[in-house]
């Protein structure tokens, strides 16, 4: 069902709001059938303040907010909560998760797709080992391959030009003053 379609079937369900109240068959089964269209899951029936939910939240609903759903590449599953960066005020759910946020998230927390109902197959493809290399090592383990190394050309070699973590230069002087000692 396109956007525009929910919409109107949306607007429509005002047509039957007395049936919904009624809790009538006919109406339940479309209120979830458009419930389903919007959220890709469904409420529980015979729950009166769920049907009432389900109906109020398919009214705030705008076209705009409906396209910009059926873009969404990244959906989470029901109930998931996500607080991203981790200890920031940002919290993420199934309504407000954009697939920028939901991409970042995934490469700095690869065990957490399983909180995805779905993921682009480009996220889910093999990294490239010649990629990888490419990528700039984190300052743990820049300072691990620092303290491996064996002579001061190594230690030159292994920090980049630019490098501004306070805890890599630290490493690297400290490490650079251990060699130059042993070199004497």
């Amino acid at each position: 069902m396109t956007p525009e379609e929910l919409i109107e079937r949306i607007k429509g369900l005002n047509n039957i709001i007395i049936q919904l109240g009624k809790r009538e068959p006919e109406a339940l089964a479309e209120l979830d059938t458009i419930y389903r269209a919007a959220f890709g899951q469904g409420f529980v029936p015979g729950c009166k303040s769920c049907v009432t939910k389900a109906f109020h939240k398919l009214q705030a609903l705008t076209l705009d907010k409906l396209k910009t759903m059926a873009e969404q590449k990244f959906k989470l599953k029901k109930g998931i909560v996500i607080q991203y960066p981790a200890f920031s005020p940002n919290m993420y759910t199934s309504d407000n998760m954009t697939d920028e946020v939901a991409a970042k998230y995934l490469k700095d927390n690869p065990d957490k797709a399983k909180y995805f109902e779905s993921i682009p197959e480009v996220v889910n493809a093999p990294i490239d080992e010649d990629e990888e290399e490419d990528d700039e090592l984190t300052a743990k383990e820049l300072i691990a391959k620092i303290k491996a190394t064996q002579t001061l050309e190594e230690l030159n070699e292994l920090v980049p030009e630019g490098e501004d973590r306070k805890t890599v230069l630290e490493a690297a002087q400290k490490k650079s003053a251990e060699l130059e000692k042993t070199e004497e």
